[in-house]
């Protein structure tokens, strides 16, 4: 079984409340419903794909409200634009990637060129966690 969660499923993102919760539920669900297949030997596995950017035309139309332009201190334009440089990987190399990481029975997929963005993210939001906390 494959899940299709996102880096958003690793560390959370102000401004993404909502969507941040749906994927790490479905990381949750996947690692949960993976031990419990190991359990019951099933012969059944389930890896967890945490894509990254993806070069599709849905990442393309992504739009961005003026509340997180507020919110991040950027003109939308801006945003977006920072946000469209996330998109590294094609269609086809995501999906070899995946059908590789099945095969190899991963737990969990995170995209080569990732990982360095999803440690920096979580530093950055523990550095911002305790700064808020001292005031």
């Amino acid at each position: 079984m494959i899940s299709t969660s996102s880096i958003f499923g690793l560390f959370a993102q102000p401004g993404m409340s909502a969507y941040n919760a749906t994927k790490f539920a479905v990381r949750s669900l996947t690692e949960s419903l993976r031990q419990e297949l190991d359990m019951e030997e099933s012969g059944v596995s389930a890896t967890c794909v945490h894509p990254g950017g993806i070069k599709t035309n849905i990442a393309r139309t992504a739009r961005m409200d003026e509340s997180m332009a507020g919110l991040m201190g950027e003109d939308t334009g801006t945003l977006q634009a920072n946000f469209e440089k996330l998109f590294r990987t094609s269609a086809d190399d995501a999906a070899q990637a995946i059908l590789k990481a099945v095969k190899r029975n991963r737990r969990r997929l995170l995209h080569a060129g990732y990982q360095g963005f999803v440690t920096g993210a979580l530093k950055f939001n523990r550095q911002r966690q305790n700064g808020s906390r001292r005031r």
